[in-house]
């Protein structure tokens, strides 16, 4: 999605559709560049979409409870 290859496990959550979740990103990765934001706090990231798609921020935190979610951000 957007360039960047996700690892979706079966018990993770992400958004049904590849089109919605592609869209639910560019949006909000150029909202993040429009306001010049540098750093992102990505809270309950599950896969870590927004934070593995907005690249024009210098970090991103991720914020997760499902251990299995944060393994599939990690890879």
């Amino acid at each position: 999605l957007n360039g960047v290859r996700f690892c979706i496990g079966a018990q993770n959550f992400t958004q049904v559709t590849p089109e919605t979740a592609a869209s639910l990103y560019h949006y909000a990765a150029e909202e993040l560049m429009r306001h010049g934001a540098r750093h992102l706090l990505d809270l309950y990231c599950g896969i870590g979409g927004f934070s593995l798609t907005a690249k024009s921020c210098e970090s991103s935190l991720g914020v997760e409870i499902s251990e299995s979610a944060i393994r599939s951000a990690r890879e």
